[in-house]
């Protein structure tokens, strides 16, 4: 996710430089130790980043979340079984 190719403004374009640091900070090999505070930050990011490109523009969130604008807000669609069950 690099924001200088969505338009988004300073505030946000800093979150998702900040949260893409903190990734680049963990050591090769090792396990993210916030796995969860991590990923629940980059759905946020990537939610607000859908509102800037529209509906024009396909977001997905790894693992498997397609991030859509419904009413002016970033929802997450369901995910279709011929990818959820790639997963299993």
């Amino acid at each position: 996710m690099y924001p200088e190719y969505f338009g988004t403004p300073g505030p946000l374009a800093a979150r998702i430089r900040a949260w893409l640091a903190a990734l680049d900070r963990l050591e090769v090999g090792k396990e993210n130790p916030d796995h969860e505070a991590s990923n629940a930050e980059g759905l946020e990011v990537a939610r607000e980043v859908k509102l800037f490109p529209g509906d024009g523009c396909y977001l997905e969130f790894w693992p498997f979340r397609e991030i859509s604008t419904e009413g002016g807000e970033a929802v997450e669609l369901e995910v279709p079984a011929f990818i959820s069950d790639l997963t299993r």
